[in-house]
């Protein structure tokens, strides 16, 4: 009986306390916004010591049209402020502000020069007068491989500067006491509660086991190394230092307590604010009950406010992740709309690109494609500049023709029928673009007259009998590049072909000045209307003395005009959110946006968008409505004024956009091959014959993988 009666106790007992090892449900949180008053501009750093909470802004200067660096000094009740009359403008920029104990406050400074050029790194001791009383250049610590990664202000306000390389310590003085060569690549760094200093490398992250690698080093014992189980996030990340927890972990899904065992405290995903308003990369500050405070803007006023996260009940919406690579700030305004105008709706913009300079393009974009094929970590995904075709053909995308054929706002007829059709990746839609830009070349009629037919082998034939010009005003690889997207997206490329289009690409070379007199005299043939506004075909009339027309690339075969897609957005096919992100994507391509200009860099893709454009361009202005007539422009040596668009110059524009066949995808990947074998033969380190050998054998290889 006793047996029985200690054994129901124990089941009590493990009821009520749970499994030791589950790791803890986060908590839920709202967002306070607080504004102190008094204080002026845009916060940029924020920083915290036992008295006061300090402020570091940024305000436009009228007068110069220059920002102006404030510092504030803020009470506990962040009720009253108090302004630190310092001038730090002539030091530049700041990235990271600590508060110490003895009410002076250090510094992280990049400088500038005159001309706004970013020089060294500074150190500066400021006390609450605004005097600099220290001040080093950081700089001169590291060696070239080095750069600054981050500050860390112990109890005693002796400082620990943290490079990707190693650890300097300071004393209050800013004089150098010892250097700790760091156990891996730094990424970020910070204090646990004993001051321990922990350190991330971002080069050791385990995909597979979704753990990373964590160096932590204590004074007298050195170096300790050990993992933390949790997923990496993307952009930057930061180790805030520990308050109820040992430390805290934050990347741009949340912040994770870090101790005895990790708890997901709060997910940014269901706080009751944008996040993408919010600065999670400068100044979170850690507070008592597991409070976090960080830096807020307000995009509708274009002012800031501290953002404090309290535990609380925020109302349950859905959140979606919009992923991608450089993502503009075009498309980044369209989500604040969107938002705003959806309080049931959240997307988060998650640029993997982000705070990410020192990573090489690769390991960015194999990041994004392991988020891609896991299929829940993105919901939509910008896909410039990113392998759009394997995405589509892998299924990673979903097939958008049931949306838009169901849509009573928009349909496939909308679009220009040209783009409608060079979208298409296997005669199905995967994305939706605002904008495209022209892969088309610019001639003289009489050349193209005297050329004919646009094959490789006609182009090469009248080349060599005319002393071999420069086919583009650029270096060879260069113009390779911009002249070989229709021979490299033919089925099979031929030997042939190859080798004569990389012995005219040999003679390009750069004109600048003097490029009107290259073209009267037939030294280059061509120009592209790549990545040019619409109105800029008005400078290139001028050049070629007003006997301009464009021609397709060339083929084996022919000719053909293409379009580059530029803000393409699909969805990804694995996305719980279909309908959410659908709506979100064809909102992008509306008659008003298109008719305004909104999103489209450079020429609109849907039908009305083109027609108001060239309505436009009679008038003398661009597709949103701004004046050109009269504008000065310098091209080639030569000046001219842009002019109403005469109706050669229109019809020109349309029978270019009614021409395209196909979409040129910007495969990062597949340039880079192509620079590094075509460079041997311009460079003189390969014959003609090895190259085209070899670039056909990685071309093909890379293919197949």
């Amino acid at each position: 009986m006793k047996k029985n009666c200690l054994l129901f106790i124990l089941l009590i007992a493990f009821m009520l306390t749970g499994c030791g090892n589950r790791e803890k449900q986060e908590l839920s949180y709202v967002v306070k916004k607080i504004i102190p008053a008094g204080i002026e501009g845009n916060y940029n750093c924020i920083s915290l010591n036992q008295d006061n909470l300090y402020i570091n802004s940024y305000m436009l200067d009228q007068s110069t049209n220059e920002l102006r660096a404030k510092l504030y000094s803020v009470d506990s009740s962040f009720k009253e402020s108090h302004e630190i009359p310092v001038n730090i403008t002539e030091y530049g920029y700041i990235l990271q502000m600590n508060a110490l104990s003895d009410q002076k406050i250090l510094l992280v400074i990049k400088e500038m020069d005159s001309a706004g050029e970013y020089m060294d790194t500074l150190l500066a001791l400021v006390d609450q007068d605004g005097n600099v009383k220290e001040k080093i250049i950081a700089d001169e610590m590291f060696d070239n491989e080095e750069h600054f990664v981050r500050l860390l202000v112990a109890k005693d306000d002796s400082v620990i500067l943290v490079s990707n390389k190693r650890l300097y310590c300071l004393n209050v003085n800013l004089k150098i006491e010892n250097t700790i060569d760091a156990a891996e690549e730094i990424e970020t760094a910070g204090f646990t509660k004993e001051e321990k200093i922990v350190c991330i490398s971002p080069a050791k992250y385990d995909d597979i086991k979704s753990r990373m690698l964590v160096n932590t080093y204590e004074m007298n014992k050195g170096w300790e190394k050990s993992y933390l189980d949790l997923v990496r996030g993307n952009g930057k990340i930061q180790i805030i230092d520990g308050k109820d927890y040992d430390y805290y972990f934050q990347n741009d899904i949340g912040i994770y307590g870090i101790g005895k065992k990790n708890d997901f405290l709060l997910d940014f995903r269901k706080v009751n604010i944008s996040m993408n308003d919010v600065n999670q990369s400068n100044g979170i500050l850690a507070l008592e009950n597991s409070e976090f405070l960080m830096i807020g803007y307000n995009t509708d006023h274009g002012d800031s406010y501290l953002a404090k996260f309290v535990q609380g009940n925020p109302d349950e919406k859905e959140t979606l992740v919009l992923g991608g690579i450089n993502i503009g700030d075009d498309v980044k305004e369209q989500v604040y709309a969107f938002n705003k105008k959806n309080p049931g709706y959240e997307i988060m913009i998650r640029d993997y690109a982000a705070d990410n300079a020192n990573v090489p393009m690769d390991d960015i974009i194999n990041r994004l494609n392991a988020d891609l094929i896991k299929g829940q970590e993105i919901d939509i995904v910008f896909l410039d500049g990113l392998p759009v075709k394997d995405y589509a053909k892998k299924g990673i995308l979903l097939k958008l023709d049931d949306y838009i054929n169901g849509d009573p706002e928009i349909s496939e007829s909308d679009f220009v029928p040209s783009l409608a059709e060079a979208m298409k990746i296997d005669g199905g839609l995967y994305y939706i673009a605002p904008s495209f830009t022209p892969y088309a070349l610019l001639v003289k009629k009489s050349i193209a007259e005297e050329i004919g037919d646009f094959s490789i082998k006609n182009l090469y034939d009248k080349w060599e009998s005319n002393q071999k010009p420069a086919l583009l005003s650029l270096p060879p690889t260069f113009a390779l590049e911009m002249i070989a997207p229709y021979l490299l997206d033919e089925k099979e490329i031929k030997d042939e072909d190859l080798k004569m289009l990389l012995e005219m690409c040999s003679t390009s070379q750069f004109y600048s000045t003097d490029l009107a007199n290259a073209f009267e005299e037939n030294k280059i043939w061509f120009q592209m209307t790549y990545y040019r506004i619409p109105y800029e075909l008005q400078a290139s009339h001028v050049l070629f003395n007003n006997q301009m027309i464009t021609v397709g690339l060339p083929g084996s075969e022919g000719s053909a005009v293409y379009a580059q897609f530029v803000n393409e957005i699909g969805i990804v096919d694995a996305s719980e959110n279909r309908d959410i992100a659908y709506q979100f994507i064809s909102e992008l391509v509306a008659e008003e946006k298109q008719e305004d200009g909104i999103m489209v860099l450079y020429y609109p893709t849907t039908k009305a968008g083109v027609d108001h454009m060239i309505e436009n361009f009679k008038e003398g202005q661009t597709l949103s409505g701004t004046s050109m007539k009269g504008t000065v422009w310098e091209n080639g040596g030569i000046t001219g004024q842009y002019e109403v668009f005469t109706d050669e110059e229109c019809e020109m524009v349309q029978n270019m956009i009614n021409s395209v066949k196909y979409a040129w995808y910007n495969d990062s990947q597949q340039t880079k091959l192509i620079a590094e074998e075509a460079g041997a033969y311009f460079g003189g380190d390969k014959d003609l014959d090895k190259v085209v050998e070899s670039m056909k054998n990685r071309l093909g290889l890379y293919s197949q993988e």
